[in-house]
């Protein structure tokens, strides 16, 4: 009892992040870089079309593109860092990254475009890497979700105050549409300099993975056996994944036809539009910040993101059935609240189940998964809705429950396999992968 109350105050006194100073530096500069990159998203596509006279087709083949290089980019990115450690690998791609932004403000015409554009999501992106350092350095549970409830309220806030920040340089005239590609890559520069100077390597060499080495690494437990330590794929990874891609498939659905739905239901134009993603954005990261990491603290990671899932599914269904405007946003708060929990459970669920050596690519690979689903997502959504109108929220809603179905799955089956095969190899490197409290075993006496 008295050790639960000195975790559960150590969680509240390290709110500023006192005790890590090495992910408030890397927390410093993702929040910066992600500011730079949302503001982008309100001026991207008229500066394809008004500045370049680029055509509806040439605009969603780069915007494909650009997906389709971070796909293949992400597992290889995360490779490396799992064999030449976060830091280098991190500070590379936020100089990647502000240096093709910086790019794209020169070119001039639809072929060079695309060719920046597609080159820039070769590094696979900051999202997928930047929580990998929480992982490495704290192995309790409770932690890693007040850290990364921190990480997603960070997220949250870039991407709700950043479109709102491009719009108004731009509408103001203080800037072009060029100088705000300008002006996102030197922020992205400057969190690569931010993170050269301040952020400190969090993956040791002795918990690394050779770049050419097998997929398996064997060590010598207490025992004299050669055990073998965690694989790149094992049964909680691939549920997980499943997992990820079927939440993301699901909350596309409405990510692709809110605005649709609103307008049939309210007739909401793209100014309500706009303020109701500025209220979700900014909801969502006081989810994050503070209720997400006292419910992992109470419930676990598992049982977490299964209630996310329940209510992802719950207001996903539900909200075309309210047609009226209160019970039309709780269902809609509900779903945030959900898809809150989502976010920064996601990456603590999978480092249940990667140990350090494979955590970059198994986080590589998971952004994968999510890509294909928010692809896959709006293409059906759109389908569904033309033909089944409102009716179609449903299927996203049974697409949002079945990732915690694999959850589930996971808790009760994934959970027992890896403590069988792996629990040396996180004895002798010192790593709590099983998602559970270790208990100190007393040490004989000396006699």
């Amino acid at each position: 009892m008295q050790s639960t109350r000195d975790s559960t105050s150590g969680v509240m006194q390290d709110f500023c992040l006192r005790e890590k100073p090495e992910l408030r530096a890397l927390f410093s500069a993702f929040a910066i870089e992600s500011i730079g990159s949302a503001m982008l998203m309100a001026i991207q596509v008229f500066f394809m079309v008004e500045d370049l006279k680029m055509t509806p087709l040439m605009v969603g083949s780069v915007l494909s593109a650009t997906a389709a290089t971070q796909m293949l980019g992400a597992p290889f990115s995360g490779r490396i860092s799992d064999a030449c450690g976060r830091r280098k690998v991190l500070i590379l791609v936020f100089l990647w990254v502000g240096c093709f932004q910086i790019a794209t403000s020169f070119v001039h015409d639809y072929t060079s475009l695309l060719i920046v554009r597609s080159l820039i999501g070769i590094c696979g992106g900051t999202f997928v890497l930047a929580p990998t350092p929480v992982l490495d350095v704290e192995p309790s549970k409770e932690r890693q979700g007040m850290y990364m409830g921190r990480f997603g309220a960070i997220a949250s806030l870039g991407f709700s105050i950043g479109p709102a920040l491009g719009a108004l340089l731009f509408w103001s005239e203080a800037l072009s549409r060029r100088e705000l590609f300008l002006l996102a890559g030197c922020f992205a520069i400057a969190s690569s300099i931010i993170t050269f100077s301040f952020f400190t390597e969090t993956l040791p060499e002795d918990r690394r993975r050779s770049l050419c080495g097998p997929p398996t690494n064997e060590t010598t437990s207490k025992d004299g056996v050669k055990v073998s330590c965690c694989s790149v794929v094992n049964l909680g990874l691939s549920l997980t994944w499943t997992a990820s891609f079927l939440a993301y498939f699901g909350q596309s659905f409405l990510y692709s036809m809110y605005f649709i739905l609103i307008n049939d239901l309210f007739g909401f134009q793209d100014a309500e539009f706009g303020i109701i993603l500025m209220f979700l954005g900014l909801g969502s990261m006081v989810v994050q910040a503070l209720i997400f990491p006292a419910i992992v603290r109470f419930m676990g990671i598992h049982v977490t993101i299964m209630v996310s899932a329940v209510l992802t599914a719950v207001g996903l269904a539900f909200l075309p059935v309210c047609t009226s405007l209160f019970p039309h946003f709780l269902m809609l708060a509900i779903f945030i609240i959900g898809t809150s929990f989502w976010q920064p459970g996601a990456p603590v669920l999978l480092g249940s189940y990667a140990s350090s050596r494979h955590l970059g690519v198994a986080m590589g690979v998971n952004f994968v998964f999510t890509r294909i689903g928010g692809i896959a997502g709006p293409v059906i959504a759109g389908g569904l809705y033309q033909f089944s109108g409102p009716a179609s929220f449903i299927v996203g809603g049974a697409s949002c429950a079945l990732s915690g179905l694999m959850v589930l799955v996971a808790f009760f089956g994934a959970t027992h396999v890896r403590s069988t095969s792996e629990a040396k190899c996180a004895d002798e490197a010192g790593e709590d992968i099983s998602g559970k409290p270790q208990e100190t075993q007393p040490e004989p006496a000396q006699v």
